[in-house]
C-alpha cells in the first residue's frame, strides 16, 4: 500500500499522523507513506526529512508551491508503488488498524474503490448515513455515497491509471468531487468499511482546514461546474442524473445559502444569493426540483423568482430551528437500558413545528408568509414527515466515534383539530452488548446526544438531565456479565455513559464521603470509602426466618470462600452478620443470611468488612423492610441527609432457569441480523419479536 500525504505549512497539526502512521498494525514492509510537501515555509521540510532519513518506509516529495492539494496528490499518486493508494490529509489521522482492514477489506472483495468509515475531531459530530453498516459492493446511485465526498479513500493505483483519474491542479475549491465522483462512476467494485474508524477528520479550531477559508462564491460556482460537468459526461438525461444534480443544488447551493442566513451581512448574502441564481439558471433544469426535499423546494421557487427577502426570511426562520426534549427517566429492564423523552423540532422561542392533515396529506405550517413565488404544494411534508427520524447518538469522548439508536416515536396529541406538534413521545432501547454495529460498546465515557431529522432539517442537542438532578450523581446502574454501564450527569446537566471506568466511582465516593461529614449522620465516618453495587446481580430476598443479602462489587479481587462481614445500620440500632465471597467477572460476590426479626421495618444503610481485622466499607445501597411487602435492595446513594427509600433503583433477583443464556445470545444475533435493516423497519421488527417473545414465554 501507499499513503499519500500532501503538506503545506501543517507546523505540529502533522505530528498526530506521523504517530498514527508509526502505530499501524499492518507491517511497516508491506506499506510506504509518500509525503509531498507543496513549497512549505515552516520548519515541515526539515522535520519530514530527518522522519525519512530515521524510517525506511518514508519518503519526501519537494516541490514548487502550487496553492493547493490538487497537484501534490497528482505526484504522489504518479510516484507510488503500492497496489493501493489511500489518501491522507496533513492535519488528520488514521487508525490504527486502518491500512490493515482497508487492504484486507479490498483484497477479499476485489475492491476498485474502498471507502473506510470517517469520524470528525474538533467541532460538531457528524455520522454520515453511508456507515450505518459495511457495504462489500456498493451501488453508486443507490447506496449513499455522495453523502461522503472526500478525497480520503483507498483508490486501486492501476484503476487510476487506466481511467486516467487525476485531481485539477491550481489554487482552487471543490478539487477533491471531480476525481471522487468520476471515481465512482468508472469503478466496476466500490466497498464500503463501516465497522472500524479508519479515518479521523480534525476540525482544527485555527481554522487552520484548507476548507475553512473564507469563500468567494462566485469562483465558488465555477469550480462547482467541474463537478457537474462530471455528472453530465457519464449520465443521461433522466432520473438519476437529476438527483445526483440536486444533490448539489441543495447541499452546495441552497442549504449553504440558508444556513449562512444569520452569519453574514446583506451584501455578502446578496453576492452568493446572485452566483448561485445564475448558476441554477445555467446548470439545473426545474426537473431537478422534483428531488428535493422539504423546504428545499421553496428555497429553489424563491431563489427562481429573484425573491431574495423572501429567501433571506426563510432562512432566518429555518436559523431558529432546533431540538425540543424533555427526558422523562431512564431505567433498566432486562440488562438494557430504556430512555423514555419528548422529543422534537422546535422554534427559536420554543414553540413547536406544526403540521396540518387535511385530506390525507400533512401540511407544514410556516409561522411566516412565504410570498407568491412559493406554491402550495411545497408544503406538502406528507412524505418527509413519514421518514422522520429521532434518534439517540453516543459519542465516544476518546475515539469520536458514534453510535446511533432509532427510537420508537408516538406521536403526542394535536393541540387542536388537525393541527399536530412535531413533537413525539420517544422510547429508545439501548442494549451495551449490541449497540455498536453488534458489537459490545468499548470502554469509555459517551456523551448522549438526541438527533432529529425531518429532512432538509436534520437537528442534535446533549440530552439533558432530569430537572433538579444533581451533579454527577447516577441516574441509574446498570451491569452485565462483563460490562458495568452508569449513566450519569456532566456538571452542565448533560446526561453521558460511563463504561467500565473508575471515574465515575471516585467522583461519588469523594461526595459520598462529604455529604456524610456535612451531615452528621449515623454510620461509616468521612474516611470510609463508598463501593459502587452492581445492579442485575445483586438482591434481597426474605427466606423463612432470614434475609438473604447477595452484593456484587465490582473493581476488588478475592479468593473463594474467604469470610467476611456485613453490617445493617438504622439510626440506633445495627445488625452484624457473617458472609461468604466468592469471585465473580468484574468483581466479588458477598452473601450474607441476616435475622430477619432483628430487622424492623425501615430503611438500613450497608457496610461490608472483607477480612480479619479490615473495617467496614459503605456500600451504596440500603435494604428497605417491611412487614407487609417484600424486602428490597436499593441501589445508589441516599438524598443528602437523609435515607430515603423513595429514591434509586430496585435491584432484581437474577432470572430464573426458565430464562437461559441461549436465549440472551440468541438475542444478540437477532440484534445484529436487525442492523441490515434500514432504521424504521428494524424498530418495527425489534417491536413485534418483543411482543412474541412475551406471549410465548410469559
Amino acid at each position: 500500500m501507499s499513503v499519500v500525504v500532501p503538506v503545506f505549512n501543517p507546523g505540529g497539526h502533522i505530528d498526530p499522523l506521523i504517530r498514527s502512521l508509526a502505530e499501524q498494525t499492518m507491517p511497516a514492509s508491506d506499506f510506504e507513506t509518500i509525503f509531498v510537501d507543496d513549497g512549505s515555509t515552516d520548519d515541515t521540510p526539515g522535520k519530514l526529512d530527518r522522519l525519512a532519513a530515521s524510517t525506511p518506509n518514508v519518503r519526501v516529495i519537494h516541490t514548487p508551491g502550487s496553492g493547493w492539494s490538487g497537484r501534490p496528490r497528482n505526484i504522489g499518486i504518479d510516484a507510488a508503488e503500492g497496489e493501493y493508494v489511500q489518501l491522507v490529509d496533513h492535519d488528520d489521522e488514521l487508525g490504527t488498524e486502518a491500512l490493515e482492514r482497508l487492504y484486507a477489506y479490498a483484497v477479499a472483495n476485489g475492491s476498485d474503490v474502498v471507502v473506510g468509515k470517517e469520524v470528525r475531531k474538533g467541532g460538531a459530530w457528524h455520522v454520515a448515513p453511508l456507515f450505518d453498516k459495511n457495504r462489500p459492493r456498493a451501488t453508486f446511485g443507490k447506496d449513499p455515497l455522495v453523502g461522503i465526498m472526500t478525497p480520503h479513500k483507498m483508490f486501486r493505483r492501476e484503476f487510476l491509471n487506466e481511467h486516467h483519474i487525476r485531481f485539477f491542479e491550481g489554487p482552487r475549491r471543490m478539487e477533491d468531487h471531480p476525481f471522487v465522483l468520476e471515481a465512482f462512476f468508472c469503478a466496476d467494485v466500490i466497498s464500503v468499511l463501516s465497522d472500524y474508524p479508519v479515518y479521523y477528520w480534525h476540525r482544527r479550531a485555527d481554522r487552520g482546514n484548507a476548507g475553512a477559508r473564507a469563500y468567494e462564491w462566485a469562483d465558488f460556482y465555477v469550480y462547482l461546474r467541474d463537478t457537474l460537468d462530471v455528472i453530465e459526461r457519464y449520465t443521461e438525461p433522466g432520473d438519476l442524473r437529476d438527483r445526483l444534480l440536486a444533490f448539489y443544488y441543495d447541499s452546495k447551493g441552497l442549504g449553504w445559502l440558508t444556513r449562512s442566513v444569520p452569519h453574514r451581512t446583506p451584501a455578502e448574502l446578496r453576492k452568493h444569493f446572485d452566483a448561485l441564481r445564475e448558476l441554477a439558471q445555467e446548470r439545473f433544469p426545474p426537473s431537478v426540483d422534483i428531488h428535493l426535499h422539504g423546504m428545499a423546494r421553496a428555497r429553489s421557487q424563491l431563489l427562481r423568482a429573484g425573491d431574495f427577502e423572501g429567501l433571506v426570511a426563510l432562512g432566518a426562520v429555518e436559523s431558529t430551528i432546533g431540538v425540543h426534549q424533555e427526558l422523562v427517566e431512564i431505567e433498566v429492564v432486562d440488562d438494557t437500558f430504556r430512555v423514555r423523552a419528548i422529543t422534537g423540532l422546535c422554534y427559536g422561542d420554543g414553540s413547536p413545528l406544526e403540521f396540518q392533515v387535511d385530506g390525507g396529506r400533512t401540511w407544514w405550517r410556516p409561522p411566516i408568509e412565504l410570498g407568491s413565488p412559493v406554491s402550495h404544494d411545497v408544503l406538502d411534508f406528507s412524505a418527509v414527515h413519514g421518514r422522520r427520524r429521532i434518534e439517540l447518538a453516543l459519542r465516544n469522548r476518546r475515539s469520536h466515534d458514534v453510535h446511533l439508536i432509532s427510537g420508537d416515536a408516538e406521536q403526542m396529541t394535536e393541540e387542536a383539530p388537525g393541527i399536530l406538534p412535531f413533537t413525539f413521545e420517544t422510547v429508545f432501547e439501548l442494549d451495551p452488548e449490541t449497540v455498536a454495529g453488534g458489537q459490545p460498546l468499548e470502554p469509555a465515557v459517551y456523551d448522549v446526544f438526541v438527533r432529529v431529522t425531518c429532512s432538509p432539517w436534520r437537528r442534535q442537542a446533549p440530552l439533558q438531565s432530569l430537572p433538579g438532578a444533581p451533579q454527577r450523581r447516577p441516574l441509574s446502574r446498570g451491569s452485565r456479565a462483563t460490562h458495568s454501564v452508569v449513566p450519569f450527569t456532566t456538571p452542565s446537566g448533560r446526561v453521558a455513559l460511563d463504561v467500565d471506568h473508575q471515574t465515575l466511582i471516585d467522583q461519588e465516593a469523594e461526595m459520598n464521603d462529604r455529604e456524610a461529614t456535612s451531615t452528621g449522620g449515623n454510620g461509616p465516618g468521612p474516611k470510609d470509602q463508598a463501593v459502587v453495587v452492581e445492579v442485575t446481580s445483586s438482591y434481597a430476598r426474605r427466606s423463612a426466618d432470614q434475609v438473604r443479602l447477595v452484593l456484587h462489587l465490582p473493581g476488588a479481587g478475592t479468593s473463594d470462600g474467604q469470610r467476611a462481614r456485613v453490617r445493617l445500620q438504622r439510626a440506633q440500632s445495627a445488625v452484624t452478620g457473617d458472609a461468604t465471597v466468592t469471585g465473580a467477572i468484574g468483581g466479588i460476590r458477598v452473601e450474607a443470611g441476616l435475622p430477619a426479626d432483628r430487622l424492623p421495618s425501615g430503611t438500613w444503610s450497608i457496610a461490608v468488612s472483607l477480612g480479619q481485622g479490615e473495617r467496614f466499607q459503605r456500600v451504596q445501597a440500603r435494604l428497605l423492610t417491611s412487614t407487609t411487602r417484600p424486602v428490597a435492595l436499593l441501589t445508589g446513594s441516599a438524598p443528602r441527609g437523609s435515607a430515603s427509600a423513595g429514591s434509586g433503583h430496585v435491584a432484581q433477583p437474577p432470572k430464573a432457569p426458565g430464562h437461559p443464556d441461549w436465549m440472551r445470545r440468541a438475542g444478540r444475533q437477532v440484534e445484529r441480523a436487525l442492523g441490515v435493516l434500514p432504521p424504521a423497519q428494524a424498530a418495527r421488527c425489534r417491536k413485534a419479536l418483543r411482543a412474541t417473545a412475551r406471549r410465548v414465554l410469559g
